[in-house]
């Protein structure tokens, strides 16, 4: 675009400055007019006439004093501050004289217009001895000599101090830039060397990654590629101050994996004991650090961070802010974290005594203060201590020396999502992760300070349901017991069956409301991912279904009819009552004395499944085949049922034969069917070389239809043959009696003597596997059932136990 030459004057047609992003341009028409200019559409947006004369470098130096709008300037350095004076259309000749202390030979401001970069102003004359309206005009005033050795960074606003940036023979006169939002500054040197600075800078540039990386591939990344060299110039500000992305060289380095960087960064740091500040304000696209982020750089810095190359605050807001994440993408690396001595930090000793160690290594408590001082230390332990014990005790105790160490991770004890124990439960880590002991800490901490007592609350309020509902299967299957001998106290049985179960409704009802707001809870928290944790406890399934059971179905059952012989009403109250006992595991689980029992009852269940499955699919194919054995005896059975429907089939096997005179006076349809019934219970000759009598005993037949007189009757039957419940007299009724005493055979060594077997060594397989981990199977367990009552706490209850 070919700007408007308006002005007579040809000095004035080449004064224009231009927006970072090269949309704007602002042009001077006259020493009192500029004009904005649309680059893209290619023509003026604004004219803006000044009162005063804008002119040449030594009267107000323009152009790249006025703010890419064109709607003001700035003109010099404030007499009352670090400020500096702007000048807008409005602004007259007194306010300069008044506020304006010095004026710059060259200022550039930046497209904010928040931040302004001058020369040195010193030794300038006072405004008040010039003549603003003099010096307006054309060329009435010398343009100066720039013999500055450093440049200003001012704040505008005047909220912050000007920092000056010192290098000799700079010359402002030839090029000096700012960027838009003041977060690099650059000028010439007289021998046109170009220096650019980071905020920070105070003498010199300090490098960029890219101005580093250049440095290297020169040295082809060798160690004297000149990496050592610029930390020796600039010291630990290389890796603390950001470039405009936000970040610093040593995150630059992580952003681009460039792990051979990070390692001899870090490894600097150590060498020479310093502190970095290992955080960064980056602006770069979160998405693509999880693009980019390398298991191999995290572990890198992970251990550069517990080897202290920051301060412990600093150190802790990092495990704040990241450790949750670490959790989630790199579960083994939390382990290594939480499993290393020196994510503690040691904050004092203290003399205690010897009996409060009795019984663990550690003991747990939380403070609000990361470091707290010696005194509140002191009473921290006292109260701890007092806890348990009395002053008896304690005076009896010999006092030996203990370590007080902190785990640096601000919130770590809190309740719900801001906690750790939410994002392990969430994450479903494995029981070795509750080994560690920052989370085995954590857990001995929530469990003493509250998490037993809201247990043993839970456990009050189950155990009236778990008795009140015996007590109503009980009296259940009482009723009708006593009804020949006494009418009035089988009513009174009845009587109190009703009551145990309004009872058992009530509580039930109470608990699933419970249930309900404990998944509201956690939706609100994680949302979809709330719920997927809730359904992950298995013991939930278990509670929903019992609590709805009681107090849905069985009261319509119950009311539907007679209870005494409403056979629906028996079958729920008998799996309820199964469902609730088996629940009472539950509240045994974080005991120590009885948790590690049902943590291996869980275990050896989990093992067993693959084992139920093949074996129920050995059991299901010898079934079938023993079903198909006995097919004849059931054909047999069915086809005299058949023909005897008219008559009692065990009379007419009585009769060895039927006389016609008995008969004479019948219906000829129900002779015939009186012989037809004859004719089909009369003995016959069937397997002779095996057997040698002719006709079925009745009682061994009914031992034959009742072991595999249906396929259900059939896979039952052969169950209990794996329990030794079995009779060989049965194995000959078949038609193929030689088949099934093979078949048997080969079940019993398939089944009783390999499967058996090989069931008992996977129990004892899990059972040491449990004994080896059981400290950490038992951490875990106790964490769960924490994890599940904090969620069902009131958030008065919550403010209250934190």
């Amino acid at each position: 675009v070919e700007l408007e030459r308006t002005s007579s004057k040809v000095a004035y047609n080449f004064h224009c400055t231009f927006s970072q992003n090269g949309k704007r341009a602002v042009q001077m028409q006259d020493p009192q007019t500029a004009l904005v200019w649309d680059l893209v559409g290619r023509r003026v947006l604004n004219t803006v006439q000044f009162n005063l004369r804008l002119g040449l470098t030594g009267e107000f130096p323009f152009p790249l004093n006025i703010h890419p709008e064109g709607v003001s300037a700035v003109v010099g350095t404030l007499r009352d501050g670090p400020g500096m004076q702007v000048l807008t259309w409005d602004t007259t000749e007194d306010i300069l004289r008044e506020n304006v202390e010095g004026i710059p030979n060259h200022i550039t401001i930046s497209d904010s217009g928040r931040w302004a970069l001058t020369d040195d102003s010193s030794g300038l004359p006072h405004p008040e001895a010039s003549d603003w309206r003099s010096f307006s005009s054309v060329g009435t005033m010398p343009r100066r000599a720039a013999t500055v050795g450093a440049l200003w960074v001012r704040d505008v606003t005047g909220k912050s101090e000007p920092k000056k940036l010192a290098v000799p023979d700079l010359d402002p006169s030839m090029f000096m830039a700012m960027s838009e939002h003041g977060d690099k500054v650059a000028c010439l040197t007289k021998d046109k060397r170009l220096i650019v600075w980071t905020p920070y800078a105070a003498d010199g540039c300090i490098p960029d990654y890219n101005m580093v990386q250049a440095g290297r591939r020169g040295g082809q990344g060798a160690v004297g590629d000149g990496v050592e060299e610029l930390l020796a110039k600039h010291g630990v500000s290389l890796l603390n101050y950001p470039d405009e992305s936000g970040m610093n060289i040593l995150f630059q380095a992580i952003y681009n994996n460039d792990i051979g960087l990070v390692r001899r960064l870090l490894n600097w740091v150590c060498q020479k004991k310093m502190k970095i500040s290992m955080r960064t304000d980056t602006t770069a696209d979160s998405a693509d650090w999880k693009r980019r982020r390398s298991p191999e750089t995290a572990r890198v810095l992970v251990e550069y961070l517990l080897g202290g190359v920051t301060t412990e605050a600093a150190q802790a807001q990092i495990f704040k802010e990241s450790l949750l994440n670490v959790l989630r993408v790199y579960p083994s690396l939390f382990y290594d974290v939480m499993s290393d001595k020196r994510v503690f930090l040691k904050i004092g000793e203290h003399m205690a005594p010897e009996r409060a160690f009795e019984h663990r290594e550690l003991l747990a408590t939380s403070c609000e203060m990361m470091l707290p001082s010696e005194k509140s230390l002191k009473e921290m332990w006292d109260t701890k201590v007092r806890e348990k014990y009395d002053s008896y005790q304690l005076a009896m105790s010999v006092n030996i020396e203990t370590v007080a160490k902190v785990i640096p991770y601000p919130d770590i004890a809190r309740i719900g999502k801001k906690g750790l124990l939410r994002a392990l439960v969430a994450n479903r880590t494995t029981h070795q992760m509750y080994a560690a002991t920052p989370i085995a800490s954590l857990v001995d901490y929530k469990w003493h300070s509250y998490g037993r007592e809201l247990l043993l609350e839970e456990l009050t309020h189950y155990a009236l349901l778990l008795a009140s509902f015996t007590a109503y299967c009980i009296f259940l299957g009482h009723l009708g017991e006593f009804e020949e001998r006494s009418a009035s106290f089988n009513d009174a049985v009845a009587i109190f069956a009703a009551i145990s179960l309004v009872v058992s409704i009530i509580l039930a009802f109470f608990n699933l409301v419970r249930k309900i707001f404990q998944v509201i809870t956690l939706v609100k928290e994680e949302g979809l991912r709330g719920f997927v944790m809730w359904s992950n406890f298995h013991w939930h399934s278990i509670e929903i279904a019992s609590y709805l059971i009681v107090v849905f179905l069985i009261p319509f059952a119950f009311v539907k009819g007679e209870a005494r012989q409403d056979v629906d009403l028996s079958s729920l109250s008998a799996i309820v009552v199964i469902m609730l006992w088996w629940k009472a595991l539950y509240y045994c689980g974080p005991f120590r004395s009885t948790g590690s029992l049902v943590v291996m009852i869980r275990e050896i269940l989990k093992d067993i499944m693959i084992f139920m499955l093949l074996a129920f699919s050995v059991l299901f194919g010898f079934g079938i085949a023993f079903y198909v054995l006995y097919r004849h005896a059931r054909s047999a059975h069915t086809g005299r049922r058949a023909a005897c429907s008219l008559f009692n089939e065990t009379e007419v096997q009585g009769m060895k034969t039927v006389d016609p005179e008995m008969t004479m006076f019948l219906a000829p349809e129900v002779r015939e069917s009186l012989m037809r019934c004859a004719e089909a219970v009369r003995p016959k000759d069937r397997v002779p070389e095996v057997r040698q009598q002719n006709e079925l005993d009745d009682e061994e037949e009914r031992d034959v239809l009742n072991a595999f007189g249906t396929l259900s009757r059939t896979l039952l039957t052969m169950f209990g043959f794996l329990l030794g419940d079995f009779d060989l007299e049965t194995l000959w009724e078949a038609e193929s009696a030689s088949v099934a005493v093979t078949l048997f055979v080969l079940y019993a060594l398939a089944m009783m003597i390999v499967l058996l077997n090989l069931l008992i060594a996977i129990m004892g397989d899990s059972f040491d596997k449990v004994k080896n981990t059981q400290e950490s199977t038992f951490v875990k367990a106790r964490a769960l059932v924490i994890h599940d009552v904090e969620t069902m706490m009131s958030e008065r209850k919550k403010r209250e136990k934190e």
